[in-house]
């Protein structure tokens, strides 16, 4: 390893004479000014310290750079509640949450209304799209049969006590039943009437 030495570097000794029998004072030389070979100094497997310390240094750098990129403003900063701003006083909108849509699908709602037991049209056909039944529930006034219809029928027709009733939950992305393009949706009941209510959109 060379070092440049601007200062020859020099130690203070005391020596014993022996033809005074005394202690003599000297100045003994370590280093000479200029450019001196001290050596080399090597880490594991052979690798060169000089070489190691510029590796780490690279290494310091690119933590320094992406230390630099986290700190970046435009990054989302974490923020103590106690220094956010408080909500002025009064009516303010936040923004809007429409509940009528699921999934990307406009839900639409429609009234199931009988006095007597017969066929009742829930939703009008459309002449480009099906509809699609998301949920459905109903009570029959009399012991009877229900059951939904397109041209044919969606479901079988299902038996209830007086006063019983149906209920199905799906989901836009799985809706329970769907009628054919150009469709109306009805629904039949017989000796009972049927009250309740669906949620369906319309999809071709």
């Amino acid at each position: 390893m060379a070092a440049n030495v601007a200062s020859a570097i020099h130690v203070y000794v005391s020596n014993w004479d022996v033809a005074t029998q005394d202690w003599v004072a000297g100045k003994q030389s370590l280093l000479e000014a200029g450019s001196v070979t001290i050596g080399s100094v090597t880490a594991n497997a052979g690798t060169n310290l000089n070489t190691s310390l510029l590796a780490t240094q690279a290494t310091l750098a690119s933590l320094l750079t992406e230390l630099q990129a986290k700190a970046d403003l435009g990054e989302t900063q974490p923020v103590s509640l106690a220094t956010a701003p408080a909500l002025v006083a009064g009516s303010a909108t936040i923004g809007a949450v429409n509940q009528t849509t699921g999934q990307g699908k406009t839900l639409l709602f429609a009234a199931i209304t009988q006095s007597v037991a017969g066929t009742t049209q829930l939703v009008a056909a459309d002449s480009t799209k099906k509809i699609k039944v998301v949920s459905y529930v109903f009570t029959l006034s009399l012991a009877g049969t229900v059951k939904f219809t397109g041209t044919a029928d969606l479901t079988a027709a299902m038996t209830f006590a007086a006063n019983g009733g149906a209920s199905a939950i799906g989901a836009p992305s799985a809706h329970i039943m769907e009628t054919a393009v150009n469709n109306a949706l009805s629904i039949v009941s017989t000796v009972g009437a049927a009250n309740g209510h669906i949620s369906y959109f319309l999809e071709a």
